[in-house]
């Protein structure tokens, strides 16, 4: 693994707040180390005599210690390093003083010549291991990044809120909706034998749920809120961090996974999640607020925990098979109080099994037609179909939407893919971070089962989410490439 995961973007200087008088231009490094590395120009029309950089950041498992290292000199002026650690627990900042600096107005000041201020990385002596990144989190611009002068006054950006908390937003194998937002997936190696892990009830193919082999993943999207939107109806979403949103409660699912060589893992943020012989998974439970003014509370590309129908929310059941000999599932409900029990449990519940209820956003013709007439096999079931927006159905004896491809396997040679009807496939490799690795496409092929050569050469072994687009619907797949 190299150093550094090259995931950040080039941020621009016209990507700044508004009323901003410095510019921010450069990207933040992270992976193992925390690097921002930037420079910064003065347009505020006037000289400025000395400045203050904050920088915050935060590591995927809160519980990891930072340490700063001392290696990387700043040129002239050496900004006193006040370094912040254990901010609210979970947040850490890096404050820089340039007490002596003058910046005249259209001046830049670049620290050293690769623009690194400086580098954080996980303190001495821990076991454990995790990867830093800026805190907000965001891909697209330095929002991390405060400057001020040495009165107080803001010159670029705005401090976090620290009240933010982290939650898991069920998401399809494409890609998060804000673009800012970090992506992940968490795997339940559930009951191997004779594993009857199933969409039990109501729609086959929620938002960022697949069932694959008797397993169950769940793909996600991280947000940060202060606090969740509320809406009409009650919602969970997964918690991934100390606490919950303050409009929230916290609910945890001890599932006792498969006994006989379990894999219980993640890809993405698992604090305060734990992954071991079993999987204990934390919630944070919304109660409906009845003053809501909106349909669905978050991006209609998201999936939701919910027990609740209308004409464009749908509807399923996911049945997780938990380990059947000397099953130790558990429920604790930490802070929720005695009268939102009853509501949670028709959400998710179950004793020697496990049973939540999903929710996604369809139009209403799309939900329709959808629900008249896609037959699915249990085949096919283990995978990710996204529907194309449908027509509505004029009649009953309209025929049934086109199926989407089911993915059979991949290897380094090869994709094998069935498809129900002939045509053309697009395939996209993407990484656990949402990184593409490799794009690829297929034409004229037949009905049946097609294998499709591809050149994996630069992909190196480990976990991906493969798709395949087929007829205007999207399967995927959670696999592992060694």
């Amino acid at each position: 693994m190299k150093k550094i995961l090259l995931l950040a973007l080039m941020v621009l200087a016209s990507m700044g707040f508004a009323a901003d008088k410095f510019q921010v231009v450069g990207r933040n490094y992270f992976g193992s180390t925390f690097e921002p590395r930037f420079y910064i120009k003065n347009v505020s029309g006037r000289t400025v005599n000395g400045f203050k950089i904050y920088a915050y950041y935060a590591a995927l498992d809160y519980s990891v210690e930072p340490e700063l290292d001392g290696s990387y000199e700043i040129k002239d002026d050496p900004a006193k390093k006040d370094y912040k650690h254990d901010l609210e627990g979970r947040v850490h900042k890096v404050r820089l003083i340039f007490d002596n600096t003058v910046l005249k107005n259209g001046e830049e000041y670049h620290p050293n010549t690769d623009n690194r201020f400086f580098v954080i990385r996980t303190k001495a002596g821990q076991k454990k291991t995790t990867t830093w990144h800026e805190f907000p989190e965001s891909r697209t611009s330095m929002k991390n990044i405060v400057i001020e002068d040495l009165n107080g006054n803001i010159l670029y950006g705005e401090h976090p809120d620290m009240n933010k908390k982290r939650v898991a937003m069920l998401n399809s194998l494409i890609s998060c909706p804000s673009g800012n937002a970090y992506d992940g997936v968490i795997h339940i190696d559930a009951e191997n034998t004779r594993s009857d892990s199933k969409f039990d009830k109501g729609d086959k193919h929620p938002i960022g749920v697949v069932v694959n082999n008797g397993d169950v993943n769940f793909y996600y999207c991280a947000e940060s809120y202060s606090k969740l939107p509320g809406a009409k109806f009650n919602y969970a979403v997964i918690s991934l961090d100390d606490a919950c949103p303050v409009n929230s409660y916290r609910v945890k699912r001890h599932h006792d996974a498969d006994d006989s060589k379990p894999n219980n893992y993640t890809n993405g943020i698992d604090w305060a999640n734990s992954f071991g012989k079993d999987v204990d998974l934390y919630f944070c439970f919304v109660p409906a607020a009845s003053n809501a003014q909106v349909d669905y509370p978050v991006d209609k590309k998201y999936g939701l925990f919910a027990n609740y129908e209308s004409d464009n929310i749908i509807f399923s059941r996911l049945k997780v098979d938990d380990e059947d000999w000397s099953n130790g599932n558990s429920w604790w409900y930490s802070t929720a109080a005695e009268k939102y029990k009853s509501d949670i449990k028709k959400i998710m519940d179950g004793s020697d099994n496990t049973y939540y209820r999903l929710v996604k956003w369809e139009n209403a013709s799309a939900a329709k037609a959808v629900a008249k007439n896609v037959v699915v096999s249990a085949e096919q079931s283990s995978n990710v179909n996204v529907p194309a927006a449908a027509k509505p159905v004029a009649t009953a004896a309209a025929k049934p939407v086109a199926i989407a491809a089911a993915i059979k396997g991949l290897t380094r040679e090869a994709l094998s893919v069935e498809l129900k009807t002939a045509g053309d496939v697009e395939v996209s490799l993407v990484g656990i971070n949402g990184k593409v690795f490799a794009k690829f496409s297929a034409q004229n092929l037949q009905r049946g089962i097609n294998n499709i050569n591809w050149n994996s050469t630069n992909v190196p072994a480990g976990h991906y989410i493969v798709s395949v687009k087929h007829n205007g619907m999207i399967s995927g797949k959670n696999v592992l490439l060694k």
